[in-house]
């Protein structure tokens, strides 16, 4: 059973990780995630942006609100259509069918596919080579059954506004990558590297071997 129903194992903010260690997704989805203050903080600013966006008031801290306010000016200051989304459902079946999420503003005008990650942690996070912004760039297209000519992935966070144009060939690679990682997921054994930074799955053989290694070189 899937103590995480709302979440994919190959989800878009994990991304960096099971593309890297696929080994990650299928001991990650054994976890239940009980999310902690700054996941529920992000939640309630996330949730206080839509209610803005529709232009209503959300019930926040003042610290809070002055930032969802800011991102929510920035989303409206975008050159937009009628049909920009705000929290779009979306599905990646060309990298798994069950690769699913939720991203947080998109629009596809005139051929441009722009997306916005609305980030709330203090960690500053770049969107060049931001694998979860691929993850979106394809699951986009796959949802809206698109083909951009231009791809505008936004990464807003604090104030600060970070935008990289990655080009066709880059999501196409990206989509490739994505599906063979999550096809190995089943069988695939641990790599280390900086995605475990973040890793739910803390009795890892791989952590432990190294742990050993370490062991043997300190008694030697």
């Amino acid at each position: 059973m899937n103590p995480n129903p709302n979440h994919s194992r190959f989800g878009g903010s994990s991304a960096h990780r099971w593309m890297h260690c696929p080994y990650s997704a299928r001991k990650e989805f054994q976890i239940a995630d009980k999310g902690g203050p700054a996941a529920k903080r992000g939640t309630a600013m996330h949730k206080a942006a839509e209610v803005m966006w529709a232009g209503n008031e959300p019930k926040l801290m003042d610290a809070d609100l002055k930032t969802v306010a800011a991102y929510v000016a920035f989303l409206r200051d975008l050159v937009h259509s009628k049909d920009c989304k705000m929290e779009l459902k979306v599905n990646a079946p060309s990298i798994h069918e069950e690769a699913f999420g939720t991203i947080d503003y998109v629009d596809y005008y005139h051929g441009i596919l722009t997306i916005v990650d609305f980030k709330t942690g203090n960690t500053p996070v770049e969107a060049v080579n931001n694998k979860q912004l691929l993850y979106y760039a394809v699951a986009c297209e796959d949802t809206l059954n698109i083909k951009p000519n231009e791809y505008r992935l936004y990464i807003w966070q604090n104030g600060t506004v970070c935008l990289w144009f990655p080009d066709a060939a880059e999501v196409a690679n990206a989509r490739f990558v994505m599906r063979e990682a999550a096809a190995r997921a089943e069988v695939a054994e641990p790599v280390m590297g900086d995605w475990c930074d973040w890793c739910k799955v803390k009795e890892c053989p791989a952590k432990a071997k190294l742990a050993d290694v370490a062991k043997g070189l300190v008694n030697w």
